[in-house]
């Protein structure tokens, strides 16, 4: 049973790995934003956050968009920034064109704060 979605308002920046040259010619893999979008984010279940303290205080969340060509490009190598965290995207899962959202599972690590 699907969560129903609350209220998406929190912004999330969604950026993708990508890899520039640096003065002497040698890449450098760099993050780089595709796009911004206002989401609603469900942080995971009590046993969830249990089981996540237990490796490595991973922080497990859902972020619910709406769809546009921005969310619907977003894929397992990208990621999140959102909260005052970095969120690596771990599951991205595209709804019905009626409802017209996307939803995205992702992880934080609170060491990865921005």
């Amino acid at each position: 049973m699907r969560r129903p979605a609350g209220q998406r308002n929190k912004l999330v920046i969604i950026q993708r790995a990508t890899s520039i040259k640096d003065d002497y010619g040698e890449p450098i893999e760099t993050w780089a934003e595709i796009g911004q979008v206002l989401a609603a984010i469900i942080y995971g279940r009590g046993d969830e956050r249990r089981q996540a303290a237990m490796e490595q205080g991973m922080q497990p969340a859902t972020f619910q968009a709406l769809s546009s060509d921005v969310t619907r490009k977003v894929q397992l190598r990208d990621r999140l920034i959102a909260e005052g965290m970095i969120w690596d995207v771990r599951g991205v899962v595209r709804d019905s064109p009626q409802r017209g959202t996307v939803e995205f599972v992702a992880v934080a690590n609170p060491d990865m704060a921005v």
